[in-house]
């Protein structure tokens, strides 16, 4: 039995948070009985995603609370740095980041990344693109979820997370 409803805003996986636009039996055929969830992401209605309404791979879990919300953003300087052992596996350990869709995960992939920032303008090197990129991921699922959680602005959220983290007032993108 699904547990989230049409309409129901939640959130998946590494693709943020979406809208439930139903259920389904398998849109990919081949006899497979389970049903499925019709998710569209908040930011692309157009878009259609089908994941297993159970024993799915990926996480599916409602949006936070408010309370949860305002937690995450007080607590937000106690999220450690992630660890990586090599530079081979930091694109592992990012993605398995997102993937679990905890909003303390995603400001650690933003908290390691700053930190590298640093340390590249330190010694006058750019960042790599994997930084970037899971950087803006993380900070895009954690954003808008907290900005429709709490009804705030996008940017209010971004100003809010870098005074948290104590990210210079220069652009976290």
């Amino acid at each position: 039995m699904p547990m989230f409803a049409a309409g129901d805003k939640i959130v998946y996986g590494a693709n943020g948070v979406c809208v439930v636009a139903g259920t389904c039996t398998s849109p990919f055929g081949g006899g497979d009985l389970r049903v499925y969830y019709m998710l569209h992401p908040i930011d692309d209605e157009n878009s259609v995603i089908y994941t297993p309404a159970q024993f799915g791979k990926a996480v599916l879990r409602p949006l936070m609370t408010r309370e949860e919300a305002e937690k995450v953003l007080k607590d937000a300087h106690e999220c450690e740095e992630l660890h990586v052992h090599t530079e081979k596996q930091r694109r592992d350990v990012y993605r398995a980041a997102l993937l679990s869709a905890d909003p303390r995960e995603y400001i650690s992939i933003i908290r390691t990344v700053e930190h590298r920032r640093e340390i590249a303008l330190r010694t006058h090197r750019h960042i790599a693109i994997t930084d970037t990129e899971f950087e803006r991921n993380a900070r895009y699922f954690l954003l808008s979820e907290l900005s429709l959680v709490l009804g705030r602005t996008y940017g209010e959220l971004e100003n809010e997370l870098k005074a948290a983290l104590g990210i210079a007032d220069r652009d976290i993108r």
